[in-house]
């Protein structure tokens, strides 16, 4: 028999912080690896503010990362990754290895795999944005930075910007580079510094050109709704087709599409609102030494964008037919 009382659960971002803390509020022992020296995850390490109410992400989150580190019933394993897995369902032998290459095999009933997301690079595929040609095109992240360091500023001269474009689903719902998928989450984060910007920068100007808004549950009201009508930033339904340099601007052109004809507008700086993917080095880090367990006890396999596809549709969970758990984590596609 095996150790059913042991759950490993891969990824100790918030997916996968809050199934140990599950875990061991039912009673049972988790073991919770994650390959960087810290948990968190993307969020935890890169955004400074949390919607919906823009609390600081340390103050956020700290309470759920505290509770990980304090809790018995969590075995808690940094700069550990799997290297190997066999067994059955309810009886798991998955070895583990260390940063010092020590390697340990551990039995458990049931895994949890929750190796998160990590942002699209905007330059990879295309330089159609000039990401790595124009000092004061940004993504995502590197405004969150800005906003950790106190200050919203031109990267090319210092200045505060007095106009600033958000530009949607960079690196999302493009068939070209092979990510058909929304990423779910872009729309909001968007909105959510745009209300920081303006906070900062009362007087700059804020445009955000998009393809469709997709704002999912509080987001409407608390985020979405407030960018507009308490701090007047400028929602543009469009495609942005290039971004050049005029002088020391940036001129953003591209096709308004609800009054369907061609636009051209000069900005101070430009923040791509860039996709997620999953985790580099998830498919040599988690899918092959998982693979066989993945496929013989659940038919669950890597999705074309390495997300996983299981034995039925998303919304319903296919857990009580296997003991390998796929969560929601940024593992199952955004959904």
């Amino acid at each position: 028999m095996g150790n059913t009382e042991t759950v490993l659960i891969v990824g100790a971002g918030p997916g996968g912080m809050e199934a140990a803390r599950a875990v061991a509020d039912l009673g049972k022992r988790a073991i919770l690896v994650e390959a960087k020296g810290e948990i968190g995850g993307t969020p935890y390490s890169s955004y400074a503010t949390l919607t919906p109410d823009l609390q600081e992400t340390e103050e956020a989150m700290g309470h759920i990362v505290r509770g990980i580190h304090q809790n018995p019933a969590i075995d808690l394993r940094l700069n550990t990754r799997v290297v190997k897995s066999e067994g059955e369902v309810g009886a798991f032998h998955v070895t583990l290895e260390s940063e010092d290459s020590t390697q340990t095999v551990v039995e458990v009933g049931s895994i949890i795999v929750a190796t998160g997301f990590q942002h699209f690079d905007p330059g990879r595929e295309t330089q159609m944005y000039g990401y790595y040609e124009y000092d004061d095109v940004i993504t995502l992240v590197d405004a969150e930075r800005m906003f950790k360091s106190g200050a919203i500023v031109r990267p090319s001269n210092g200045e505060a910007p007095e106009r600033v474009a958000f530009i949607q689903c960079v690196g999302s719902r493009d068939r070209q580079i092979g990510n058909q998928y929304c990423s779910k989450v872009c729309c909001g984060i968007a909105s959510k510094q745009s209300i920081e910007i303006k906070r900062m920068l009362p007087n700059a100007k804020v445009f955000i050109f998009y393809i469709d808004m997709r704002m999912y549950g509080f987001w409407e009201d608390q985020i979405y709704w407030k960018a507009q009508e308490e701090y007047k930033v400028n929602y543009v339904r469009g495609i942005v087709t290039e971004v050049i340099r005029k002088g020391d601007k940036l001129l953003i052109k591209g096709e308004d599409t609800t009054m369907g004809r061609p636009m051209e507008v000069l900005m101070d700086m430009v923040i791509l609102s860039v996709g997620m993917e999953p985790s580099k080095g998830v498919d040599s880090h988690v899918i092959e030494p998982l693979e066989a367990l993945l496929f013989s006890c659940c038919r669950a396999a890597p999705g074309r964008q390495i997300f996983f596809r299981g034995i039925r549709p998303p919304r319903l969970s296919f857990a009580r037919r296997c003991a390998v758990v796929v969560s929601k984590d940024g593992d199952h596609g955004r959904r």
